[in-house]
């Protein structure tokens, strides 16, 4: 069950909502909960979701995508080798990873959710914004979104995009560890 922020987050109607939460706060559960929600809610539109590494795509994507699908009884086809997660008749939602921004090329989604993007040097997490807002260009009922969810990491990009530099749709919701207590095993916080 997602916290108020955490759905707070996952419904926001904003282009460029943010999550900056502590460990175990749930900010991956929140991020993947956006992705399904706009995958479902825009059928024809594809999502992206980001992730640090290729490692943590296999860790994260490919384990917590299918064990939500299998728990609400949706149809799904993991696809590893094209990294992306297929609907019957809605789409898909695709997995990249952020090692590379060069590599953020050739395709198109409508909305992106980038998990874990302040763990990146801050140049290289502008390099991944950039490239990311780039593939965000495919037609929507709404207007196009990118999402993070991050572990607060000091002064990083975040910080600068979000706190210190924020624009008209830059939305920032923040939550503590403690507020996900009812879905953290005793003795965790």
């Amino acid at each position: 069950m997602l916290t108020p922020t955490q759905k707070a987050f996952a419904t926001s109607r904003e282009p460029f909502p943010c999550l900056v939460a502590g460990f175990g706060a749930g900010k991956s559960a929140a991020a993947i909960a956006r992705a399904m929600g706009l995958k479902f809610h825009f059928k024809d539109c594809d999502v992206a979701y980001y992730l640090p590494t290729y490692g943590l795509v296999e860790d994260i994507a490919y384990r917590r995508f299918p064990e939500l699908c299998e728990r609400k009884n949706i149809d799904y086809k993991l696809n590893r080798s094209s990294a992306h997660i297929e609907f019957p008749q809605c789409g898909r939602i695709v997995f990249r990873t952020m090692e590379n921004p060069d590599r953020i090329v050739g395709y198109e989604v409508a909305h992106s959710i980038l998990d874990e993007l302040d763990t990146l040097p801050i140049d290289k997490a502008r390099n991944v914004w950039n490239k990311v807002i780039a593939r965000n260009r495919q037609k929507c009922e709404w207007p196009n979104t990118v999402a993070v969810a991050t572990t607060p990491e000091g002064f990083r990009f975040v910080y600068e995009r979000w706190v210190k530099n924020p624009a008209p749709g830059y939305v920032l919701f923040r939550a503590r560890t403690m507020d996900n207590a009812a879905n953290l095993p005793d003795g965790y916080i």
